[in-house]
């Protein structure tokens, strides 16, 4: 029996040396130390899995801010990206805004249910990939006006224009429109040369209206329509101060094309929304960029802190 507790405190003595090291052992002679290692790398591969399941949900919730505040914009305010006194613009800052917080917010929550649902993995996750998966909770906790902030700047440098989330008029340039991406027009139909100009902007940057690069072919759209260009010119004090309305051409698919007819027709102001996997561009990739950002500064921020206690001791 002296024997056998002798070999029992041996092992206790061995497993608490591990322990204070960072290493589970549970036994099973030289294989134990295999086992630690592929467990340290499922931990590393754990981690970065996670970090992007944040930043898919973060990006996601960006996504779904925007497209219901479009909705919100144009089936109950009836606004459009073309409205005056910068009414779309002013709704687009607060949305992107918003969004940007609402991002962050979701990775925190989902942060926190795989937190929850990996605990006895989470334990053995060392501490920069642990602050990467808290990461999510720094920027709502130094306050949602940062998250915002970085949020706006982040969607303005990836091209992205406040006014652009509301949906399109199909009487004015649309929300994809772009002055780059016109060309000058005239009372009479574009040239066969304008035409094939448009046709390389419009697989480029898409139709103005919905944003799909998708067709075969592009229209090219007078803008406004010259119905509205006739009727506006034909006002006396537009004659009398000869000041015409100028047009451009845009590059327009064939679906939003026969429903700009259609509402020019009947002379009223039809709305159309961008919804699609087509209408997406690279600033609506904020969300997730903004969560994937927020994870690395963390990172550094331990790494940093975890220096300085290092030559503190």
């Amino acid at each position: 029996m002296g024997f056998l507790d002798d070999m029992s405190e041996e092992l206790d003595s061995v497993r608490r040396r591990l322990k204070r090291a960072g290493i589970e052992w549970k036994g099973g002679g030289s294989t134990g130390g295999r086992r630690g290692a592929k467990g340290t790398s499922s931990v590393l591969a754990s981690g970065i899995t996670q970090a992007r399941c944040l930043a898919m949900g973060g990006g996601g919730a960006f996504v779904a801010v925007l497209a219901l505040s479009q909705a919100l914009q144009g089936f109950a305010l009836r606004v459009s990206c073309s409205s005056p006194l910068g009414l779309p613009t002013a709704l687009g800052f607060a949305t992107v805004a918003a969004a940007s917080v609402a991002s962050v917010r979701v990775a925190e929550g989902i942060s926190s249910g795989l937190e929850a649902a990996s605990s006895k993995d989470s334990q053995r996750i060392s501490d920069p990939w642990r602050s990467m998966l808290e990461a999510a909770e720094q920027p709502a906790n130094s306050g949602e006006i940062g998250a915002g902030a970085f949020g706006l700047v982040l969607f303005r440098a990836l091209g992205g224009r406040f006014s652009s989330v509301a949906p399109s008029a199909l009487h004015m340039p649309g929300a994809f429109s772009r002055l780059s991406a016109s060309l000058p027009a005239t009372l009479e139909y574009a040239s066969d040369g304008k035409r094939q100009a448009l046709a390389v902007l419009g697989k480029n940057f898409g139709c103005h209206t919905c944003g799909t690069r998708a067709p075969a072919t592009f229209i090219a759209d007078h803008m406004p329509p010259l119905k509205t260009v006739k009727l506006a010119n034909a006002k006396l004090w537009r004659r009398a101060l000869r000041q015409t309305l100028s047009q451009r051409f845009y590059p327009q698919c064939q679906a939003c094309s026969t429903l700009q007819s259609a509402a020019v027709r009947s002379g009223q102001t039809t709305l159309r929304y961008h919804f699609t996997l087509a209408a997406l561009r690279p600033y609506h990739a904020t969300g997730g960029l903004l969560v994937m950002g927020s994870l690395l500064l963390a990172q550094q921020r331990q790494r940093r802190g975890g220096s300085t206690s290092r030559r503190s001791i």
